[in-house]
Order: structure tokens, then sequence, then C-alpha cells
């Protein structure tokens, strides 16, 4: 298992890359676990982590709703998990319910930031998680390099056809108002060393330049916003990508538009869909850490 810093060095900055790290060894716990519902005869034992607020009790005992949490957690996990054996907790299952305490951790945390007793919450539930991983003898999270995917979610993020052309309607929105140019700044334009040369004659080139830019631009636009519509088309209406390949899908495509080039199967496949699911499922993300009562 990896070493981690003791809570009251750990700054609340530190302890979000451990809080990511959390999240994907819940969200990727081995298939050897069991997975149990959330109700009936046979719930998970993390059922309570499903939904879960504060209780009232806990609350006024503890002084703060800290406090409330960490006694959950104690009677959850058993008052004396953490002192018995090896001192890590043990995680029975896998699923939904158990995943329900990384976003617990995670709201608390951002909440309470100095809070020492919930960033220990934080390690020993990684702790606990990766001796799951190696007790099955998973290697492909337990070496995984949080940095690196970090990294390439970021990458997706930015990349994908949706950030894209959210972007552009931002940038376009923005620079919707037309800006002054000071006199000094015409001036300069068209002295003698700017649009207009010592004879008098307007030098073209800046302008051709500019314009070969912006047309590149929309351009780009025009090609992704189609991409866009035809990558929904395949994940919403169940258009098979193999007709982008087809010879009357080209046809088709340059009979209603020559400026727009045909993307093949394997870029919808290998890029344009993946980066769009790490952009939709950022933003659920963010929706859902500020809701309450998921269930």
């Amino acid at each position: 298992m990896s070493d981690y810093p003791t809570p009251e060095t750990l700054s609340h900055q530190s302890l979000a890359p451990i809080l990511d790290k959390l999240h994907v060894l819940l969200e990727n716990l081995p298939n050897q676990l069991p997975s149990k519902p959330v109700n009936g005869p046979d719930a998970s034992h993390y059922a309570s982590l499903v939904g879960y607020q504060p209780d009232e009790d806990l609350v006024e005992l503890t002084g703060s709703k800290a406090g409330a949490l960490n006694m959950h957690l104690e009677r959850l996990f058993g008052h004396a998990a953490r002192s018995m054996g090896d001192g890590t907790l043990l995680i029975l299952e896998r699923g939904p319910s158990v995943c329900a305490l990384y976003y617990i951790l995670y709201k608390h945390c951002n909440k309470y930031p100095n809070d020492n007793m919930l960033k220990k919450w934080v390690i020993d539930v990684v702790k606990g998680a990766e001796k799951v991983y190696n007790t099955h003898q998973i290697n492909h999270l337990k070496e995984h390099n949080f940095d690196a995917f970090q990294d390439a979610v970021s990458s997706s993020l930015a990349g994908s056809l949706g950030a894209q052309l959210e972007a552009s309607e931002s940038s376009k929105s923005s620079s919707s108002q037309p800006s002054k140019l000071p006199n000094s700044n015409l001036q300069a334009m068209f002295s003698d060393t700017g649009l207009v040369t010592r004879q008098g004659t307007l030098n073209l080139a800046p302008l051709q330049a500019a314009g070969k830019k912006a047309k590149a631009k929309d351009t780009k636009k025009f090609q992704n916003s189609v991409d866009h519509i035809i990558m929904r088309l395949i994940c919403v209406r169940g258009l098979v990508p193999n007709i982008l390949d087809s010879r009357e899908w080209k046809e088709l495509m340059n009979k209603l538009n020559d400026v727009y080039k045909p993307s093949s199967s394997d870029v919808f496949r290998d890029k344009y869909i993946p980066q769009e699911a790490v952009f939709v499922r950022n933003i659920q993300m963010e929706l859902l850490k500020n809701k309450e009562n998921l269930i």
C-alpha cells in the first residue's frame, strides 16, 4: 500500500489528489467483491451512505456535522476496525452504496477543510481499497499514476466536441460587443508602416492573412458542430457508425455542404465519443456534488 502523510500535515490542496484516487478506487473495485442492492432483504452493508444525512442527535452530541459523520462511519465500519489487526478498514462490497462514501467525504472535506478527522477517514478508506486490490492481485489500478490520470481527463475534457463548441459560443458572446480602437491605433494601422504603403496603395497581405485565419476558424467550428450532431445520432439514436465510411454517406455529406469533410467511424469510436463521455461525466459530477438525497 502507498504511504500517506499524517492528517495533521496534510493541506486541503494536498488532499485533493487523494480524494481523486479514492474516487477511482471505489468505482473500480474488483468483481470478486459482491455487489448488493440499496434496498431489499439482502441490502448492502453500506446502504446508509446513499442519500446520507447527518443524524440530528449525533450532531447535537458531537457538536458538528463532521463529528456526526465520524460516529456514523465508526458504527458502519466498526469502532475497533482501525485498531485491530493491521489497522486497515475492511471493504466488503463494491457498487453504488460504497461509492457514495466518496461523495460524502468530498462534500464534508470541502465544507470543513481543516478537519483532520475527515482527512484520516479519506486516507483510511483509500488504504482499505488498496488492500482489496492487493488481496485479489489486481495491478492495473494498484500501480495507477493518478497525476497522469488527471492529465488525461483534463486533455479529454478540453478536446471533446462539446467543450470546443461551448468555448466557441462563450468566446462569441464575450466578443459580441464592438470594440473601439483609439485614434493612435487607427493611425498606426494606416500609416506607411501599416496597411498603406509609402506609395499610397493598400497592402492587402495582412487583411488576407486575417481573412484566411477567420475562415479556417469558422470552418473548424462548422466541422465540429456537424460531427457533434452525428455523434449524438450514434449515441442517442443508434446510428450505426460503419455507415459513416460508406460511399453513399460521403456523397450525401458532399451534396449537403462541400465545406464539411466527413470524419471516419474510427475517429468517432476512438476519439470523439470517449472524449465526450469524459466531458459529460464531468458535468454530471459537478452537478451531483451539490445535491443531496440522491436515491
